[in-house]
């Protein structure tokens, strides 16, 4: 059995047990942190997608792009780069989605497949976050515990881009969201300009990119938010 990981570093983010044996794998990344996993690594911190990174693999392979994979690779792209908001966006990736388009992907059905089709459940988990949101020093840090959820009738993966709501106020540089999850608190950062919340992340065992990054931890929440504030 062979594995090729996709957009992530390690089995256990694509959810695959940590023992589970392979053949050999692959791994195709984009993410500043880089974990040894792997026979065969090509790792592009630099690059805005991993889905541009795919649409390289198949032009070079001389393969037809299909409407089916014009779809999924735009999606990968736009899910990467925020829309094309996020600093990574560049000329290449843009050329690349023009070509997508050409071959049937449609950009406002893929926005509103990804962002216009929230649950009621989710829109009250994100008021509830809103209303936790704590701001000092250009910094703001939201929790949510299994309770919200509860009360919410949401899903973990219902806080996807919560992270990046705090963002909008002019004045904060940081973004935190803490998620309560049954191995701990899970935290993803967000950032805006140098600060790398990759390295930070790595502190806590974590990862991801420069502005944009997470990590578990097992402490109660206000050492948590401690711990956090002691590494900032």
């Amino acid at each position: 059995l062979s594995l090729i990981l996709l957009d992530c570093n390690t089995p256990e983010r694509a959810g695959i047990e940590k023992d589970r044996a392979f053949k050999n794998s692959a791994v195709i990344d984009h993410h500043e942190t880089e974990r040894d996993f792997g026979d065969v690594k090509w790792i592009e911190p630099h690059a805005p997608a991993t889905g541009l990174m795919i649409f390289e693999v198949i032009k070079s392979m001389g393969l037809e792009i299909t409407k089916p994979i014009a779809v999924n690779l735009y999606t990968a792209m736009a899910i990467d780069t925020g829309m094309f908001r996020f600093a990574s966006t560049n000329a290449e990736l843009l050329r690349a989605a023009a070509e997508l388009i050409e071959a049937g992907a449609r950009p406002e059905f893929i926005s509103s497949s990804l962002y216009e089709q929230w649950s009621e459940g989710r829109f009250r988990l994100l008021c509830m976050a809103l209303h936790s949101i704590e701001v000092s020093d250009g910094r703001a840090i939201m929790t949510i515990t299994k309770e919200m959820f509860k009360r919410a009738g949401a899903r973990p993966e219902d806080t996807e881009n919560f992270s990046n709501m705090p963002l909008k106020m002019k004045d904060v540089k940081l973004s935190v969201l803490f998620r309560e999850t049954d191995e701990g608190w899970k935290a993803s950062l967000r950032s805006k300009g140098e600060l790398n919340v990759a390295r930070i992340s790595e502190g806590f065992g974590g990862g991801g990119h420069k502005n944009a990054a997470g990590f578990t931890i097992k402490a109660d929440i206000e050492t948590a938010k401690k711990l956090l504030l002691e590494k900032l």
